[in-house]
């Protein structure tokens, strides 16, 4: 039998210790885009670029989650796929929300925050997805803060690499970090 899952912790401690395991590391977000730009092209799907690296983010290193999220876009969609179709037809807020949420957070325009979160819960925009983005932003600020050069090539993608330097200058590490706990909890 060949078992496989994403999920090793939910396999009972019985099962695992008769098993042979073989641990896989993630898929870069550049080898999936890649690979989901060519499933799109066989399938006569019109993906742009945006929208692929939005999947490959979204598919956290899966190639059948890429897969599966591109097919779920492509069904909903007519007409070429991009970053803006994905997001609508995923109910996720989308890359610059998250970054004019933090920016409003920066300037403590509580009020803009406000109206920003309540326009996006009158769309039906998944609230708990923006968290997760906000969260990897929040992260994505860290690792500039913390390696400015080196840290370039480890950002989430969930904002564009001059966004996140700009949104950089404005928060401490401390903030950072206190913002990364709120979010989390």
């Amino acid at each position: 039998f060949i078992l496989a899952t994403t999920e090793l912790h939910k396999v009972p401690a019985t099962i695992l210790s008769r098993c042979q395991r073989f641990s896989f590391r993630r898929i870069t977000p550049e080898d999936i885009a890649a690979r989901l730009q060519d499933v799109s092209y066989q399938e006569g799907i019109e993906l742009d670029d945006g929208a692929a690296r939005v999947l490959a983010r979204l598919a956290d290193g899966g190639m059948r989650d890429g897969l599966s999220l591109l097919d779920q876009c492509a069904s909903a969609t007519v007409g070429e796929l991009n970053a803006q179709r994905v997001y609508e037809c995923l109910g996720i807020a989308g890359e610059q929300t998250c970054g004019q949420m933090l920016a409003f957070a920066a300037d403590k325009n509580t009020r803009g925050a406000l109206e920003l979160f309540n326009r996006l819960y009158a769309e039906g925009k998944d609230l708990s997805a923006m968290l997760d983005e906000m969260i990897c932003l929040t992260r994505d600020l860290l690792v500039i803060k913390t390696a400015s050069g080196a840290g370039i090539s480890m950002l989430s993608g969930v904002a564009t690499d001059k966004e996140v330097l700009e949104l950089t200058k404005q928060f401490s590490s401390g903030e950072l970090v206190r913002m990364m706990e709120s979010l989390q909890s």
